[in-house]
């Protein structure tokens, strides 16, 4: 799920949605959880999206304050920077856009791609404590440029060239990213699947199913959903 921008008063509608959405084995939150809310704005996010899945992971968004970036990181679900294993997936990620607005939580390429290299940096010593053939998932607010993910009005490309350096850098079986409301669903960038979540406020989330086969071959199945009764906002 991405950019829920949530608010009082928005509790009910986000019941709502964990309820159609019902149970994961693993939930990644793609930044803006709040709408430059304050911490207990996020206190109330998780609590609800706990009943969706125990397992939480999350970067913030350009909406999400730098106290919110913090507040994931003191609860151990931060992987701006950082990374996890859950399962079978090694998972690293990026918080934050490239600099655009002053309200924004930003950085330049430059930042956004050390912060990157961090989190790739710690799934390779993560990779090195637990050995194993795990499923590589890079977890940005915002996609990486010149891709179908990343176009806002007019067409036009606002996404991170920092992120797009790094997964043509890098081996990623998936990359999940938010951010540009209108560029929802599944593409391909340098031959790894990029799935833009969409607005969660507006009824958007992606269900993702991982498995390998006989051959251990890597199948995921993508859903793209949105329920319109789910709108608020």
């Amino acid at each position: 799920m991405s950019d829920l921008h949530f608010k009082k008063g928005y509790d009910d509608k986000l019941e709502s949605l964990t309820n159609t959405i019902g149970k994961a084995d693993l939930l990644l939150l793609s930044g803006d959880l709040t709408h430059f809310g304050k911490e207990r704005e996020l206190d109330t996010v998780l609590s609800i999206l706990s009943g969706v899945s125990p397992n939480i992971y999350a970067v913030p968004g350009n909406c999400d304050t730098k106290a919110i970036a913090e507040s994931l990181k003191k609860r151990g679900i931060s992987l701006e920077g950082s990374a996890a294993i859950a399962g079978e997936c090694l998972i690293n990620g990026l918080g934050g856009v490239p600099q655009w607005r002053k309200v924004d939580y930003g950085f330049t390429e430059e930042e956004l791609l050390q912060t990157l290299n961090q989190g790739a940096d710690a799934a390779t010593a993560l990779l090195n404590e637990r050995p194993g053939g795990y499923i590589r998932i890079l977890l940005t607010h915002v996609p990486p440029y010149g891709s179908k993910a990343d176009r806002a009005m007019f067409m036009k490309h606002v996404g991170s060239k920092a992120v797009a350096e790094h997964i043509q850098q890098s081996q990623y079986d998936l990359c999940v990213c938010g951010h540009i409301h209108e560029c929802v669903g599944v593409s391909m960038f340098n031959e790894v699947p990029l799935i833009n979540c969409g607005p969660a406020r507006r009824g958007y989330y992606v269900v993702i199913n991982i498995d390998l086969d006989a051959n251990d071959q890597l199948n995921i199945s993508l859903q793209s959903k949105r329920d319109g009764s789910r709108f608020w906002g």
